[in-house]
């Protein structure tokens, strides 16, 4: 179950999508579906799984997935190199988020909603800067 967390990383992005139409803040959704995955990748007994390895793989497949849905526009305004500085930023931002949220709940469970909370900063402040 746990070495597929990354591959319901890629399919929460569709989810994201969903729920951003009726909850329009996208930093708040992604981060809580991360949130859910890192929580469950935390309570998993699998001692022969690296977690720390997979909540780096789930912030690089949600990245990845979602930069996958997005770089059209890139490629439809013809501007490759656009496609390709939001495929590093934005897979950075969602690997750095989920790592927090990773780092918190390892320190204690509890502390995963912390870990959430600090990743819906990071990636407001993210939004707030990369808007202008």
């Amino acid at each position: 179950m746990i070495a597929i967390l990354p591959l319901f990383a890629s399919l929460g992005v569709f989810l994201a999508l969903v729920l951003e139409k009726v909850y329009p803040h996208p930093f708040i959704v992604e981060e809580l579906i991360k949130g859910g995955l890192v929580y469950v990748l935390l309570t998993s007994k699998d001692e022969h799984t690296n977690k720390g390895l997979n909540a780096i793989l789930i912030g690089v497949m949600f990245g990845i997935t979602e930069s996958s849905l997005y770089g059209y526009m890139s490629i439809l305004a013809q501007e490759p190199l656009l496609l390709l500085k939001r495929i590093v930023i934005t897979v950075s931002l969602h690997t750095v988020t989920t790592i927090s949220i990773f780092y918190f709940g390892k320190l204690h469970i509890k502390l995963t909603a912390l870990g959430v909370i600090s990743a819906i900063l990071m990636h407001y402040v993210y939004n707030l800067v990369s808007s202008y």
